[in-house]
């Protein structure tokens, strides 16, 4: 059930933040700032996914 949630708040972060990104031009990037925790703490993986789903396709939404 844990995890589920995670995934759920991941998901619907993930989501705000194509929105947001959604106007500006692909060869313009934005940078986002995602902060997460101490690397030993519980949301630094979460921060790390996150940062990785959005730079996947920066070129698509001009999110980085």
């Amino acid at each position: 059930m844990r995890k589920a949630w995670k995934n759920t708040a991941l998901l619907a972060l993930v989501g705000v933040l194509l929105l947001f990104g959604s106007e500006s031009n692909a060869a313009e990037n934005r940078f986002v700032a995602i902060g997460s925790g101490k690397v030993t703490g519980a949301y630094y993986p979460v921060g790390g996914a996150i940062a990785r789903t959005l730079n996947r396709n920066r070129d698509e939404h001009g999110l980085r």
